[in-house]
């Protein structure tokens, strides 16, 4: 019977492997952990050619702080309870993002245009040898994302310990039976058809981004969610 999932990188042409590979390098530069001599010469630089560095904080930040006081003198990472929690669409860092761009604010399935009623930020995720091990079966999603952008559309009676019935769509509005739960007593995760999903989207570890939105549908009031993914393989 034929594998109707290629093998990894068939038919991938080498130079868009190479601009890739390029691409997520200088995005995983902002992750760098930075010795404190080489982030004084980068200060000194900034200072030199006046450039000075945003972020999205809800206050001013300072120039970068070294931080003296463990092992190894790295830079300091500013406090995520600075960071603006509406600002969190992938929150398992450090990621490299699949996409130029956020994904955007509403699922881009077109069977589900005027079907959305209440809809989460959208949420990001290269897949983990774990998201698609069989016996598993389950997609873990960020603690914080759950917190910032999903319980606060749950009804009083959905409760994620016992598990949450839900629908679940992917790009062609194909639909999935899935549960929403907290798994093990402290991961939250989608589970059930989510190994019926990944396998018919020949998603892998690794080579694979998915973009995840929560949703109340506006006929059904049923709590859904849409799954899209990307490949972007090295």
């Amino acid at each position: 019977m034929e594998n109707p999932c290629p093998a990894a990188g068939e038919s991938y042409p080498a130079g868009l492997k190479e601009d890739a590979a390029a691409a997520l390098l200088l995005s995983s530069l902002k992750h760098q952990e930075l010795s404190y001599q080489t982030a004084m010469e980068l200060e000194d630089l900034k200072r030199k050619f006046g450039i000075t560095t945003q972020y999205r904080h809800l206050h001013p930040q300072p120039q970068i702080r070294i931080n003296h006081d463990i092992g190894e003198d790295l830079v300091a990472v500013p406090s995520p309870a600075t960071v603006v929690p509406s600002a969190i669409y992938s929150t398992h860092l450090p990621e490299f993002r699949c996409y130029a761009t956020p994904p955007p604010e509403l699922p881009p399935i077109p069977m589900l245009h005027g079907r959305i009623r209440q809809c989460s930020k959208p949420y990001e995720k290269q897949l983990t040898e774990s998201d698609v091990k069989d016996s598993q079966n389950r997609l873990t999603l960020s603690k914080d994302y759950v917190k910032f952008h999903l319980e606060s559309m749950l009804e009083p009676e959905e409760n994620l310990r016992e598990g949450i019935n839900v629908t679940t769509y992917d790009s062609q509005g194909n639909t999935y039976d899935m549960v929403f739960k907290i798994w093990a007593g402290k991961m939250h995760v989608l589970t059930a058809g989510w190994k019926k999903f990944y396998q018919q989207h020949c998603l892998r570890a690794h080579d694979d981004w998915v973009a995840l939105w929560m949703f109340r549908h506006s006929r059904t009031e049923r709590l859904c969610f849409a799954i899209t993914s990307r490949t972007m393989q090295l």
